[in-house]
This record gives C-alpha cells, structure tokens and sequence, in this order.
C-alpha cells in the first residue's frame, strides 16, 4: 500500500552543506574568432538512423519540475509539420515570440517562427552537446562537446565565450539558470558556473555523477545520481551537504525544498533546516518520472503506464492507467501546466494528453520512434519533436 508521511527522516545533516524547416529569411550571424557565416540550408536530410551524438538537458523550469507556465491545449490536434536536419539535439527552446529555437545536424542552430517558419539558421563549427540554453535576456548559451561555448542572440549573431575545459562530453548536459543571468551546466560529475559578460565563473569536479543542478539562495546546488547533495558558495570549494541516502531519478527544488525520486519513494528535504521526510512511497512500483505544479499538484508516472496523482501535501487522490496498449511501451517526457493538463510521449506511438481528472487520450498524428519531451511555446501551443527532425507544432484549433 502506497503510505504518505510528513515524519521527520534522519538525514547526515552535516554533509548536506545542491531545451523539412523550410527555409525563407536568413539573418547574417557574427561569431569571433571562428568567423563563421549564417547558412539558410536548414531542410537537407541526413540518414533516419543519424541520431546518436545527442545530449539531453531536461529542465522546462527552474525549478526542473516539468512545468508548462503557460497553458497547454486542452484538445490538441496538429497545426504544421516541419522536418530539419538531424539529429535534435537536447531541447528546442521557446522564445518570447510563441517562436522555437533547436540545436540540429550536429553543429547547427536554427530559429522558426510561430507557424513552423525558418527565421535563420547558422553552423557553428562544433559538435553541440547541448541544445540551447537560455542565457540572461534574449540569450542562449551552447555547449559543444569539445567545450567550447557560443552565445546566440534571439537574432541570431553569435559570439564564442571563454572554453570550459571539457573536451570529451558524454552523456546528458544539464542546466540551471542563475539569478545574475549565466547559467550552471554539469556533465557527468563535473560542474561549471558560467557567469554573464564581465563577471568571474568556476568549474569543479565532484566525487559522483550528477543528476541534477539548481541556484539556489545565490550558490551552486548539486544532487548526485547516488543521492548526495553538494553546495558551492561564491568562493571556496564544493562540500558535501547532505544526502538523500538512496540513488535518484530526479530532482527539483521548489523554493527551500528540495524534492528527490528515487526508485520507490518521493523523498523530501528542506534546506534552510535539514529536516527530511517521505512524502510519498509505494513498495512494489517503480517511479520513472515526475511533473509538479507547486501548491497544486503532482504527477508521477509509476512502473509502465501507470499515474499517480499527489495533491499538494503528497497525499494520493488516484490512480489512472495510461492507454499505451500491449506493445509494452513506456510512458516518459511528462509535462504539467496549472490546470492539471498533461502531455506525455509514449515510446513508438502518439503523444498522451492528459486531462485534470486523469483522462488520457492518444493525439492523431503524433507517431515518433525518437520523442523528446514536449516545449510549450504560448498559451494552448505546444512543439513536439523526434530525434530524428520532425517538428510537430500542436494547438488547439485545427489546421
């Protein structure tokens, strides 16, 4: 039986001190030192199976708790369908035109606009890591696996940054933005804080590989894939600050609380006072995802298809079985706006909405072999890609 409990759990307190295009309108890009020039040919196609040399940057919010700020549709059908070169790599963004930007064909990155449109499109010369990250105002930060750095602006001019010293990325590059306008990126165990224009960053290596990366109270906040917690204050040296003493699926930090899934149970640890407690365990399930909306609810997507729903202190008001069919496919990507609206992917087969009640329903048209998680871009509008190019743009009024 699943239990929900607020009690105290013992924690080692005193080691817990933390996203074809057609191609129209180019806009030249500047890049120094490399000087590279914008190239329209967005829509060339690359081999299907030409999807590997991705990374993943999970976080939609800062919080990385899977929350849609605006609205998503309640009734989606598809809008317009576009394919660029692939592979997707990381995240598209959504900028504060209701337009996308991705990382693509390896080195290039490209804007649309709110119909599916290419804006512009430039190489960089590298093989990205990442997918852009947003980056103070009207910034985006990339990172290529040799660790090299390009900041592009929501025109699409684009400057080098100072190198990390990272020349063999591998694996899922994450991200946290920061209150000063840089960002906090980590890969593997290592972690950097890349400070805007002027101001001084760092990087570190930790002694675990990271799950996820947040700011918080103006440090740099670490959580370990075996559940160790590491903070970073402006100087000094990274210190282990505590523990969720179990490996983690993820995590999110809302406010002073920090949130860990572990296999079986949602795990809970406020900060400011190093008290923890279970907010929520089932035994004989599996937590695989999680999507929160803060003082509303929560969603975890439980052993294949099942979803549980929390209310806002953790107690349990459901259980729904997602529509997934007997392919033996698996429901991940989860997104959550206010309402209780939910978009999910489910591998091989369409994409899931989710109603406030539990209500699931398959959208027409969505079938990818390689989703990645859906970008909300405006009210009711959404963007769902797959790794291998197709950009599907999803509203709810019908094309």
């Amino acid at each position: 039986m699943a239990r929900a409990s607020t009690s105290p759990r013992r924690c080692k307190a005193p080691r817990l001190a933390f996203a074809a295009a057609l191609a129209s309108t180019l806009i030249a890009a500047v890049l120094t030192q490399s000087a590279l020039a914008a190239d329209p040919r967005v829509g060339f196609r690359e081999p299907r199976d030409v999807t590997d040399g991705f990374s993943v940057s999970p976080r939609l919010d800062a919080e990385n708790a899977s929350f849609s700020g605006v609205a998503l549709p309640r009734s989606a059908s598809i809008a317009f369908q576009v394919r660029v070169a692939p592979p997707i790599v990381g995240e598209p963004v959504a900028d504060a035109t209701g337009g996308l930007l991705l990382a693509h064909g390896r080195d290039r990155v490209s804007a649309l606009d709110a119909k599916g449109r290419s804006l512009w499109s430039v190489r960089l010369g590298s093989e990205l890591a990442s997918g852009p990250l947003p980056f103070g105002a009207a910034k985006y930060l990339l990172l290529a696996r040799d660790g090299r750095l390009f900041e592009v602006s929501s025109a699409g001019a684009v400057t080098e940054a100072s190198p990390l010293p990272w020349n063999d990325l591998e694996g899922p590059v994450l991200y946290a933005p920061t209150s000063e306008g840089g960002a906090i990126v980590a890969n593997g165990a290592r972690v950097a804080r890349v400070p805007p224009t002027g101001a001084r960053g760092f990087q570190l290596k930790l002694k675990t590989l990271v799950r996820a990366v947040f700011e918080w109270r103006g440090a740099t906040l670490a959580v370990g894939r075996d559940g160790s917690i590491w903070l970073r204050g402006m100087a000094g040296d990274a210190r282990k600050f505590g523990s969720f003493d179990a490996p983690v699926v993820q995590a999110l930090l809302v406010g002073d609380r920090l949130l860990g899934l572990t296999q079986h149970e949602l795990l809970s640890l406020e900060l400011a006072t190093k008290q923890a407690s279970v907010v929520w365990a089932e035994p004989v399930l599996e937590l695989r995802d999680i999507a929160s909306a803060a003082g509303k609810r929560t969603r975890l997507i439980a052993g294949r298809s099942l979803l549980v729903e929390l209310d806002a202190d953790g107690h349990e008001l459901g259980r729904f079985p997602l529509p997934v069919g007997d392919s033996g496919s698996e429901v991940s990507g989860l997104v959550l706006d206010r309402a209780g609206t939910s978009f999910a992917f489910v591998s091989g087969a369409s994409l899931l909405s989710i109603g406030p009640e539990g209500d699931a329903t398959s959208v027409p048209g969505t079938g990818c072999p390689d989703p990645v998680r859906v970008t909300p871009v405006a009210p009711n509008r959404l963007v769902a890609a797959c790794r291998s190019g197709l950009l599907r743009g999803l509203s709810d009024k019908a094309r």
